[in-house]
């Protein structure tokens, strides 16, 4: 099979025109047009649900920071709705903003629980302690 070069027509091998465009065919077949092909983005798998971060969203939320819990929890909670009704981009959308409230929330616990109990273990030695270092409790 020869190509035409300027339509791109299959043509025989023995022909001098092209038979779609009247092209005169050169002695060499034109290479094959190459198929256009788009490429890919990859894509979550769709027959797995994203994780959900329901249950880490509760306790952080009960036990660290109710203000990023919240969000984490409502988050966690559209995941699902998401995902049977065929929407994945925002079941994975939401399942990632779940993580991120959770972890955001844990975070912001710990920065505020860990000098929050330092400062008290310093007022509970100073208090027993018979060293001035509180006049108040003298």
């Amino acid at each position: 099979m020869k190509y035409c070069s300027t339509c791109g027509e299959a043509n025989p091998d023995n022909a001098r025109f092209c038979t779609k465009c009247g092209y005169e065919m050169t002695s060499e077949p034109a290479p094959q047009p190459a198929p256009a092909t788009t490429p890919k983005k990859p894509s979550p798998p769709y027959d797995q649900m994203p994780a959900t971060y329901l249950w880490q969203s509760i306790v952080v939320t009960i036990l660290c920071c109710l203000p990023l819990g919240i969000p984490a929890i409502v988050y966690a909670a559209q995941v699902e709705k998401y995902f049977m009704n065929g929407n994945i981009d925002a079941a994975y959308r939401a399942s990632r903003n779940a993580k991120n409230f959770t972890i955001a929330s844990l975070v912001t616990a710990l920065i505020i629980y860990i000098p929050y109990t330092i400062y008290l273990i310093y007022i509970i030695g100073a208090a027993t302690s018979s060293s001035p270092l509180l006049p108040l409790f003298e």
